[in-house]
């Protein structure tokens, strides 16, 4: 846990100024009831990357594939279609 809190924003400015320069198709999914990174994230993360879509799990928090494996299933079918 040590580990989490000493992450700052300066551990990831670099990667975040480069968002915009992924290609690659994208899928931002977040779980609405993210306690450890304000759901607002999410949003910003898919703002960023260029076609993003972003899918909100409702009810599920940090792991949303373990929180709402249908949910999350479906969420990837749909953008995989």
């Amino acid at each position: 846990m040590d580990q989490v809190t000493a992450v700052s924003f300066e551990d990831t400015r670099e990667v975040m100024e480069r968002l915009g320069e992924i290609t690659a198709p994208t899928l931002v999914l977040w779980g609405d009831q993210n306690q450890w990174i304000d759901p607002a994230a999410g949003a910003r993360l898919a703002a960023a990357i260029p076609g993003a879509p972003q899918v909100t799990v409702p009810g599920a928090g940090r792991f949303a594939a373990e929180d709402d494996p249908d949910d999350t299933a479906q969420a990837v079918m749909r953008f995989l279609a």
